[in-house]
């Protein structure tokens, strides 16, 4: 009975050292070309784009190219995140502030995204740092993200981190926003409808420049 060692993955692939077309070629079978006994296959899984190369183990190549999707769906995922503490539901982490950090980095990285993933139209990329200054939701998860990063912020510019968090019940997570402007003003805004406007507001600009969630 065959145990499946030579069956031809659907890759395509090439020999690891001199880039020799191997598809086709059992993966036991070394390179007619040259002898290599390592190949890559060039996989396609959503929404990345990797090359994999086979040897003892396995190493993974990961391209430059990648679809602004893929940030997005790591959004999602931390607003997911977020709603399931909000929920009482999973593990909570030690620091319960690192999911809205989190969350608000992302939505700053997909700014960056749409603005050059050269598949996005260009109207949508000229636009895309306006549309997010002017989402409230959008410019405070910015402003958490900038903070943060920087240790603070520079004068002139607004300040905005994660406080106080509070589990009234041991188990349900809530986050409160705390932040001050350049004029003066300060104030506090809830973590959870910030993340669902950014998401909301995300989802509007998709809208206007008709860009799909999906391929």
């Amino acid at each position: 009975m065959a145990d499946g060692t030579d069956d031809v993955p659907q890759w395509p692939a090439v020999c690891h050292d001199r880039g020799h077309d191997l598809t086709g070629v059992p993966p036991s079978e070394p390179c007619p070309e040259c002898g290599d006994t390592n190949r890559k296959y060039l996989v396609t899984p959503e929404p990345d784009t990797v090359t994999a190369v086979e040897k003892a183990g396995l190493e993974i190549e990961y391209l430059l190219e990648r679809s602004w999707r893929e940030q997005w769906g790591r959004l999602l995922d931390d607003l997911a995140a977020m709603e399931r503490l909000a929920d009482g539901i999973g593990e909570r982490p030690l620091d319960p502030r690192e999911v809205v950090d989190a969350f608000c980095a992302e939505c700053y990285i997909l700014k960056e995204w749409l603005r050059r993933d050269p598949a996005v139209p260009q109207k949508a990329q000229n636009g895309v740092n306006k549309f997010a200054a002017e989402s409230t939701a959008i410019h405070l998860a910015c402003n958490i993200h900038n903070t943060h990063k920087h240790y603070g912020r520079d004068p002139g510019y607004t300040t905005a981190a994660v406080s106080p968090v509070s589990i009234p019940d041991g188990v349900r997570v809530s986050w409160t926003i705390t932040w001050d402007k350049p004029d003066g003003t300060s104030g506090t805004t809830d973590a959870l409808e910030m993340a669902r406007g950014a998401i909301a507001d995300w989802r509007s600009y998709f809208a206007a420049y008709g860009l799909s969630e999906s391929e």
